[in-house]
């Protein structure tokens, strides 16, 4: 990878990288993100098929994504591919522990990239503190150590971090009772009481059991299907967790809720069956008619978040959206109580 450590950003640099923070749920705690965070961060630029970090190594950086796609993979199984403003290597400067996945490059990509001893002078820690507080709060199962990294360490939001450098300041350590420390996980039903902090979730009206395998499915990294298979088994984790978080708070939560769903295969992208097999398996495939899903695709084998939000979500059956709406909306709510009951 090159560094390239420029003395000031461009203007549209900063503001990209500005609204980029505004979406990771540790700069999110901040009541503004000062000009002197944006400094703090340098531009890496990596080729294809380069790694950022390896399962095992220790963490030095976080970083977000600038351009290009970045692939998470946890061994052979990949578990997301992140784009432009998607955060990943905080999740483990946070829990000061050696990385549980590998970045690599799948295109020529450029990210941002704060160092440990950067991140923990921001005081970034104590900003995750209140989702730790709130994972281990509800999370009632202890996983073993050797069982490896979360289910999904990435999508909208946070995987693990980077190699070491030497001479840098050690990262802060956890208290021994957190969440992350005893590798503690949610089970479904766990996620539900949480979520029903702020009422309860619109899973009592029509159509409820069709929301709620869409909320666990889009939370357990697909793990849950309809008609409650998968359920019994799923566990959440607090990466899963923190990927969820920064999803709800993208400018587009809705949308993200039903193409995450759709990508069962987490590779960022999807393809004229994903999105029929999703309609057959949660609402009916003749809902949208198969030549209006064809001409969204316009020639192409498979879309992107963007391009599946400009030509194919606005298609979907109305009740869809309105299950992504619902959800997020509730979500809304709670993460609102929350702010307030924090006297912020």
């Amino acid at each position: 990878a090159s560094l390239v450590a420029p003395p000031r950003k461009s203007r549209s640099e900063r503001a990209q990288l500005r609204e980029s923070l505004r979406q990771n749920f540790l700069f999110r705690r901040l009541d503004k993100v000062p000009d002197s965070a944006l400094d703090l961060f340098f531009l890496t630029k990596v080729k294809a098929g380069e790694t950022f970090f390896t399962a095992g190594q220790l963490p030095d950086n976080m970083y977000i994504v600038k351009s290009g796609e970045v692939e998470i993979r946890d061994g052979n199984r990949l578990v997301g591919t992140l784009r432009g403003g998607h955060s990943f290597g905080s999740l483990g400067l946070i829990m000061d522990r050696p990385r549980a996945s590998t970045a690599m490059a799948k295109t020529d990509a450029e990210v941002w990239a704060l160092s440990s001893v950067d991140f923990h002078q921001l005081n970034l820690v104590s900003g995750a503190g209140h989702l730790l507080r709130m994972f281990e709060t509800y999370a009632s199962l202890r996983v073993p150590p050797s069982s490896g990294a979360s289910s999904s360490s990435t999508s909208n939001g946070s995987g693990c971090g980077t190699e070491t450098s030497g001479g840098q300041k050690a990262a802060k350590k956890l208290p021994k009772n957190s969440a992350s420390s005893n590798g503690m996980a949610m089970t479904t039903e766990d996620f539900l009481r949480f979520a029903q902090q702020a009422g309860p979730l619109p899973l009592e009206t029509e159509g409820g059991a069709r929301r709620r395998a869409l909320l666990l499915s889009w939370v357990t990294n697909g793990q849950v299907r309809p008609g409650g298979r998968g359920e019994a088994g799923a566990r959440i984790r607090f990466a899963d967790f923190v990927r969820f978080d920064t999803a709800l708070n993208s400018s587009n939560a809705a949308a993200e809720l039903i193409f995450d769903v759709i990508d069962r295969t987490r590779q960022g992208k999807v393809t004229l069956k994903d999105i029929e097999a999703f309609l057959m398996e949660f609402y009916t495939l003749n809902s949208v008619p198969h030549s209006r899903l064809q001409s969204g695709f316009s020639g192409k084998s498979h879309l992107r978040f963007d391009e599946f939000e400009k030509r194919i979500y606005a298609i979907l059956p109305e009740a869809a959206k309105e299950d992504a709406h619902s959800l997020v909306s509730h979500f809304f709510r709670l993460s609102s109580e929350r702010s307030a009951g924090a006297g912020s």
